[in-house]
């Protein structure tokens, strides 16, 4: 009997009977690390803090504009005129009538100005914030949903068709009620890239690489959140600034035609041809000979029942306090940073 002969009846002899944990065996004992994890590291990654840009957008347009007012009894329609005969006044003095209020053209333009959030308008700038994170919550529900019933792919897809027309809309928005859809809609479009490129990164990693998805992810995060910085500082219109970085999260959605769908999520639905082809692409770009395939298919149902329930794990006695713990401790720090940074301006 030959050694190869051999060595291929020791691993089908050691593969897993349930289909998922056949893929982990795989990518753990034949595939392990390479270019092809590096690439899918490096780009989902990117995708995970390239939307982020986003975020923090509001904060750069909402700054409080200058304008004129003192015009006499007759105020002037036109900043123009305005410039010339009225005087231009640092606060905003909310005893005046809001139409008799004219922006000063030559100041930063901003939300404030072309929307007059001002007085009795102000509290729908920080309103933003919360309206943001509403459409953050339905883009976890809605997109985690679809992951799991059409792929990761799919629900990539849609989070980031999602982040575009709210880009899109929201630098283009003509009332504060378009932008405030905007925004919602924005919040939908970064859970769901976020949350589904960093399960669908983690999916393709081996047991040397998952420690990675601690650091990579968040390197991107920072550093596209940094970016919005100086890019407010040179852009001077807000509009011209939200066209600017909804143009640069485009670059997760060029090369999503080329990226394989998950193995794991393959398995979970019982699709084990199609599961054993991405692990051979897998080895043959990592230059290893091909995993064996594996010994039978399940149907998705079957692989679904025999998983243990994920609810009943994490509130298992042994896990039960850690856990909730973990819960309070993310919930803590995401208020107190979001809440703080997002809300800044308004201090």
């Amino acid at each position: 009997m030959s050694l190869a002969l051999f060595s291929r009846m020791t691993d089908q002899a050691d593969q897993p009977s349930r289909l998922s944990d056949y893929v982990a065996w795989a990518i753990d004992n034949h595939i392990q690390s390479g270019p092809f994890q590096y690439t899918y590291l490096l780009l989902l990654c990117l995708s995970y803090g390239i939307v982020t840009v986003h975020t923090y957008s509001n904060m750069f347009v909402s700054q409080a504009p200058e304008w004129y007012t003192s015009c006499g009894d007759a105020p002037p329609r036109m900043p123009e005129a305005a410039e010339s005969t009225c005087t231009l006044s640092e606060a905003f003095n909310c005893s005046i009538p809001l139409h008799d209020w004219i922006l000063n053209k030559s100041s930063r333009s901003s939300i404030v100005g072309d929307f007059k959030l001002v007085c009795s308008h102000h509290s729908q700038i920080p309103a933003l914030g919360s309206i943001f994170f509403f459409g953050f919550a339905v883009g976890v529900l809605a997109t985690g949903a679809v992951s799991d019933a059409f792929g990761r792919r799919w629900a990539y897809l849609l989070g980031y068709l999602v982040l575009e027309f709210g880009g899109l809309l929201a630098h283009s928005a003509w009332s504060y009620a378009a932008f405030a859809i905007a925004r919602a809609m924005l919040g939908f479009g970064v859970a769901g890239v976020g949350l589904v490129s960093f399960v669908w990164c983690t999916e393709f990693l081996d047991e040397t690489l998952r420690p990675w998805m601690s650091l990579v992810p968040n390197v991107m995060f920072s550093a596209f959140q940094i970016l919005d910085s100086p890019l407010a500082f040179y852009i001077v219109g807000w509009r011209t600034f939200l066209f600017t970085i909804n143009v640069i999260s485009l670059a997760g959605l060029l090369y999503w035609p080329c990226l394989e769908e998950s193995p794991k999520w393959l398995a979970s639905k019982g699709r084990s041809r199609e599961a054993h082809a991405v692990l051979c692409k897998m080895a043959a770009r990592n230059g290893k000979p091909e995993p064996p395939p594996p010994k039978l298919e399940k149907p998705a149902e079957k692989e679904a029942d025999s998983a243990p329930n994920i609810l009943a794990q994490l509130l298992d006695r042994r896990l039960r306090f850690r856990f909730l713990a973990m819960c309070v401790s993310w919930f803590s720090v995401s208020f107190a940073f979001y809440g703080i940074s997002l809300f800044s301006p308004n201090l």
